[in-house]
Order: structure tokens, then sequence, then C-alpha cells
């Protein structure tokens, strides 16, 4: 039996986003520390002095 291209196609797809769902909603959250901190009102202060 010979399978359309269009319908392999729309099964691998489907596979890929099944796949790739079940392994967001099964992984392990990460700590996202490491991303900067920064204070934003320090910045719009300096950009007020820097405009007068």
């Amino acid at each position: 039996m010979m399978l359309k291209k269009q319908t392999v196609w729309l099964l691998t797809m489907l596979s890929l986003v099944v796949v790739l769902s079940v392994y967001y909603i099964t992984a392990e959250p990460t700590n996202n520390n490491n991303l900067a901190n920064v204070d934003v009102s320090k910045e719009e202060k300096a950009d007020s002095k820097k405009s007068d």
C-alpha cells in the first residue's frame, strides 16, 4: 500500500508535535536565576537626567 506524500508529511509533523509536547510537559523546570537583574527605575532616572 502506497501512502501519499502529503499523508506521510502530516503524520511526521503530528508525531513531532506530540513528542515535543510530551517532553515539554515532563521536563523538569529549569532555574533561570542566571538571568541579569536590571533595576528599571535607575535606568529611567539616568535617562531623564540626560534629557534635561
